[in-house]
């Protein structure tokens, strides 16, 4: 217990004396505690909590082909490629979201 009272006054005193390299430090872990919070908060919303829906049965998997020369603009859900038609084959959300929704609360 001696010697870690010992260290902890020799890192203060080390911490004083220079206090530039404090204040980098103390804003290198605050930065560093503060994007682990926001990542691990939008993960949790994100993946982790049931999405509020009010009639998950009502729920709908749109589909859409397309060839080589379109792709839609702004897309979230599967893309894979039907090997029949050698078309591009998207949904409107992955098949995992679609089952994971409409289980029951």
């Amino acid at each position: 217990m001696k010697t870690i009272l010992t260290d902890i006054r020799f890192g203060m005193r080390g911490l004083l004396k220079n206090p530039a390299f404090t204040a980098v430090a103390v804003l290198t872990l605050a930065l560093g505690v503060g994007a682990n919070t926001a990542l691990f908060s939008v993960v949790d919303a994100m993946l982790l909590k049931k999405l509020p829906v009010k009639d998950p049965d009502r729920l709908v998997l749109l589909k859409a082909s397309w060839g080589q020369k379109f792709s839609p603009g702004s897309y979230d859900g599967s893309n894979m490629r039907d090997p029949a038609t050698v078309l591009t084959v998207g949904t409107s959300f992955p098949l995992q979201t679609l089952t994971r929704l409409r289980q029951e609360p």
